[in-house]
C-alpha cells in the first residue's frame, strides 16, 4: 500500500493540471510491459539452454523418449531400404515405467492406453510381411502423434518426419 501511495504523491506532485489517475496508469502499464519482458527473456534463455543431448532437468520419460525417436529413425531407414524390424518386447516396458516431468501423466488411463497401441504397433513390425512393413511402420509413427497431440505436442512435427512413402 505505501508504494501505490508513494506513487500517487509523485504523479499527483509531478502532473499537476493532468489527470493524476490517467498519468499512474500510463507508468504502471509501462512499469508492468518491463517487467514482462524481462520475465520472458528469463524464461527464453531457461527453454533455449536445454539441449537435445539431455538437460540434469530432464524426465526419464523425455529421455526415453529419445532414444524411441532414434530407433524409430533406425527402423524408418531399414523400413525405406527394404530390410527388416526387429524389435525386442522388453524394450517397450519403460514407456509404463519411466518417470514423466509431468507427474499426473504416469497414471493417466489415457496415457496408458495410448502407450498400449504404440507398443501393439511396434510389435507388429516384428510379424509384418515386407509388403506390409511400411504401412505398419506409418501406424506405429501414427500412434506416436495420437499419444503427443494429448500429452506433450512440441514434438510432432519431428515425429511425423520419421514417415515413409507407402509401398516401398
Amino acid at each position: 500500500m505505501l508504494v501505490t501511495e508513494a506513487l500517487w504523491v509523485k504523479f499527483k506532485i509531478g502532473h499537476l493540471g493532468k489527470t493524476p489517475t490517467f498519468a499512474l496508469m500510463k507508468y504502471l502499464l509501462v512499469l508492468a510491459f518491463g517487467v514482462l519482458v524481462v520475465a520472458c527473456g528469463q524464461q527464453c534463455e531457461k527453454h533455449s539452454s536445454s539441449s537435445p543431448a539431455g538437460n540434469p532437468a530432464d524426465s526419464e520419460l523425455t529421455l526415453y523418449m529419445r532414444h524411441l525417436e532414434k530407433q524409430a529413425q533406425a527402423w524408418r531407414d531399414a523400413v525405406a531400404n527394404g530390410g527388416t524390424v526387429a524389435v525386442q518386447p522388453e524394450m517397450l516396458d519403460s514407456l509404463f515405467t519411466a518417470v514423466p516431468t509431468d507427474g499426473k501423466i504416469g497414471d493417466s488411463v489415457l496415457f496408458s492406453n495410448f502407450g498400449l497401441a504404440f507398443k501393439q504397433e511396434v510389435l507388429a513390425l516384428n510379424t509384418s510381411t515386407p509388403q506390409d512393413l511400411s504401412s505398419h511402420y506409418n501406424l506405429m509413427v501414427t500412434a506416436c502423434v495420437n499419444c503427443h497431440r494429448n500429452f506433450c505436442p512440441g514434438p510432432i512435427k519431428r515425429i511425423e518426419k520419421l514417415r515413409v512413402s507407402e509401398g516401398i
